[in-house]
């Protein structure tokens, strides 16, 4: 008999969602490169130099510029929620925690944190700013959870 939709849930699959969330956290940084090559082109040498040879360009948007720069910050983001993501992932696995409840979790993070990734580049206005932290607050508040109900799993079992 096919898998179904709901049975996939209770397959372990939260592992998964560790390599794609770093490949979400990277997407800005590879649209970023792009968007230099297209312009000044990227100095793949000295990378860390391209914002500012850009920054020194009296022709570039000041708009095209700003859009750089939080691309720049939402890659930055995503490689600082990865590691308590990791942790909560592998801690949950490690205590038994249910597949569904993972694998739920693992979904609902991954989709806050593409969420995150687009109003971040997106944001045009302060309560744009706004949402993105309360997208932020709920994808590590996802995190804290995970690590807390396996740390009170593990508890249960000594």
């Amino acid at each position: 008999m096919p898998a179904t939709t709901l049975d996939l849930l209770d397959v372990p699959l939260s592992l998964f969602s560790i390599p794609v969330v770093w490949m979400v956290g990277f997407a800005p940084t590879r649209l970023r490169v792009k968007m230099f090559r297209d312009t000044i082109g990227w100095n793949n040498l000295e990378p860390r130099t391209n914002l500012e040879r850009l920054e020194k360009d009296p022709k570039v948007d000041k708009a095209f510029l700003l859009r750089l720069v939080r691309l720049e910050g939402a890659h930055q983001n995503g490689l600082e929620a990865l590691p308590l993501w990791a942790s909560a992932v592998i801690a949950g696995n490690m205590v038994g925690m249910n597949n569904r409840t993972l694998n739920i979790y693992s979904a609902l993070f991954v989709g806050g944190r593409v969420l995150f990734n687009y109003i971040y580049v997106a944001q045009k206005t302060k309560a744009h700013s706004y949402v993105r932290c309360v997208v932020w607050a709920t994808t590590t508040g996802i995190s804290l959870y995970m690590l807390v109900q396996s740390a009170l799993i593990r508890l249960r079992s000594v």
